[in-house]
């Protein structure tokens, strides 16, 4: 499975120039996130990472992973939806 390299960090040097936010809210910002991704089971954070972040196809993460391609697109939608909620702010 691959690991998170170089690439990863200049990602997160990209973020304010990308979003127009400054740094320090930048820096939440990606916090926030991470934290959603840290919440998710293993599996949907393998998937959400790989894919969305590393950006592997479902076939390449369907290969490290030992899983079906659909298994891949489900378990990224679900993935997805979990961070949705916990990033919705409660009223």
């Amino acid at each position: 499975m691959p690991t998170s390299g170089s690439q990863a960090g200049a990602e997160v040097f990209s973020l304010p120039r990308r979003t127009g936010l400054n740094w320090p809210t930048a820096i939440a910002v990606a916090a926030i996130h991470a934290g959603a991704i840290a919440a998710l089971p293993a599996r949907a954070r393998q998937v959400i990472v790989l894919h969305d972040i590393e950006g592997y196809t479902h076939e390449e993460i369907g290969g490290f992973l030992g899983i079906a391609v659909g298994t891949s697109k489900s378990t990224l939608f679900d993935a997805r939806r979990a961070a949705q909620r916990f990033l919705k702010p409660e009223h």
